[in-house]
């Protein structure tokens, strides 16, 4: 077997055996080809440096690898790890980790991310075993309830939609209770900003809060409010922007305002995973 990177792998050949490695997952994943590649555009996934573990040329396992920039230090994120059931137990993954950490150190790199569901014991070993440790606990939440439960806005808050430049402009790290995980950063809602829908909250012409939603999916990338208050004008104009009745929130940090709101809120947290983190200027 040879560990190399992706960047001549066909993109279909890496979304089936994405679907193959995740059969078995905690949560049923079904990837098209259209879903897979705005996933690496949106997350800043880079084939050039992502590794593919083949047997002779059939693709049995893989690392996605992200790459970004913040304050001048290189980021690298772990997008995806995964091997397909037949090829487990031989350290394929283990390799291929050991790999892109050897790639990282040689390219300054100046720390690793990933996450891991809260259940996955074997990963979270495999990733302790490399020097990873538990950041933080993140937990994702849904709501069944209807979209009519969204419908009225509070009077006293001006609710205007955003452009991607005024999102941009937003001071985003004043106003959010915590950092955002990589999947929902600024940088992964601007590159997917054609499938979102953002508002923002003001009084008295005073920003006291945003949202963004994805419009198809229903997934709320990212949300920020001084109070329950707010949160919920936030909620109920989010929800008349979606096509379905369901909404989600993926990756609130644990102890948050945020989480506090939506336990209160009666949000189901459906799934819970930890946030791990390689930092190679330990």
């Amino acid at each position: 077997m040879q560990i190399r990177t992706l960047i001549d792998t066909p993109l279909e050949t890496l979304r089936q055996t994405f679907e193959l490695a995740f059969s078995d997952y905690e949560l049923p994943l079904q990837l098209t080809i259209e879903a897979l590649r705005t996933m690496i555009i949106c997350r800043d996934l880079k084939l050039e440096c992502s590794l593919g573990c083949f047997d002779e040329e059939i693709l049995v396992g893989f690392l996605l690898c992200g790459i970004r920039e913040d304050s001048g230090k290189k980021l690298l994120y772990n997008g995806s790890t995964g091997v397909i059931p037949s090829y487990r137990g031989r350290g394929i993954a283990t390799d291929m980790l050991h790999a892109v950490l050897d790639w990282g150190h040689a390219h300054a790199i100046h720390s690793v991310q990933l996450e891991v569901l809260e259940h996955n014991r074997v990963a979270q070993h495999l990733y302790r075993q490399c020097g990873f440790f538990n950041r933080r606990l993140l937990r994702c939440f849904r709501t069944d309830r209807p979209i009519e439960m969204y419908e009225s806005v509070e009077p006293g808050i001006n609710i205007r939609h955003l452009s991607l430049s005024t999102y941009q402009s937003l001071p985003h790290t004043q106003l959010v209770s915590y950092p955002p995980s990589w999947q929902n950063a600024v940088p992964s809602v601007c590159h997917g900003w054609a499938d979102h829908e953002a508002v923002a909250c003001w009084i008295d012409e005073k920003l006291i809060g945003y949202g963004v939603v994805h419009a198809h999916q229903g997934a709320i990338a990212q949300i920020a409010a001084p109070d329950d208050r707010t949160y919920g004008v936030l909620m109920r104009a989010l929800g008349r922007l979606t096509e379905i009745r369901q909404l989600r929130l993926v990756n609130v940090e644990d102890e948050s305002d945020l989480c506090h709101y939506l336990i209160c809120a009666g949000w189901e947290n459906y799934l819970n995973q930890y946030e791990m983190y390689y930092d190679f200027d330990r």
